[in-house]
């Protein structure tokens, strides 16, 4: 599948997911990030991206939902953006997205929410019962908890890089990290423990 972009001077880009909506096509103009940059922004960073909602959003269409929003933003505001601290740049970007997107799912999940969940492509795709196990205990981890666990843990950025992002010292940072791992343990410890005698 194929974004069409042809509307911002674009053309197609390969993508793995859903294409643009229509609510989020905006008009082209002069101050729009140039087509050569955008296209190795989106190759360098569209699976982190992806990566990174999945596990703080919880499933595959919001995650899908949260990288478009964030290709649009780094098209429309990425030219104003840092080249040096562009990683950092994109990250917060997905953070703040990904926050805004939960909270307004909050807003207007009660019935949705109450509907049995059944197991999706990804899911099964993701691998093993071990792996959705711990994806699932993520999710049962606090907004910030989860946070720092899937930036140091899953994405692997460096502490500074992590602390910049969030605006938080790296005492702080290691704190939250501690506290996240050792919830993380208390969420996962009856599935080993019923693992290891089954």
């Amino acid at each position: 599948m194929c974004y069409n972009l042809k509307d911002r001077g674009l053309g197609e880009i390969p993508v793995t997911f859903s294409p643009l909506r229509p609510s989020y096509i905006v008009k082209p103009d002069g101050n729009l990030m140039d087509r050569g940059r955008f296209e190795r922004l989106v190759g360098r960073y569209k699976d982190r991206i992806y990566t990174f909602a999945f596990y703080f959003l919880g499933n595959r269409e919001d995650a899908e939902d949260a990288t478009q929003e964030v290709l649009v933003k780094i098209w429309e505001k990425g030219d104003t953006a840092d080249s040096n601290h562009i990683d950092g740049w994109i990250a917060k970007v997905t953070r703040n997205i990904c926050i805004d997107m939960e909270r307004r799912r909050r807003r207007w999940k009660s019935e949705a929410w109450e509907v049995a969940q059944c197991p999706d492509p990804e899911t099964e795709l993701m691998g093993s019962e071990v792996q959705e196990r711990v994806r699932r205990a993520i999710l049962g981890l606090p907004g910030n908890m989860r946070e720092v666990v899937i930036l140091r843990d899953i994405q692997g950025l460096p502490y500074r890089e992590i602390c910049d992002m969030l605006g938080i010292s790296l005492s702080q940072l290691k704190v939250s990290l501690y506290r996240a791992r050792k919830r993380l343990k208390e969420l996962l410890e009856p599935f080993y423990r019923d693992y290891e005698e089954g």
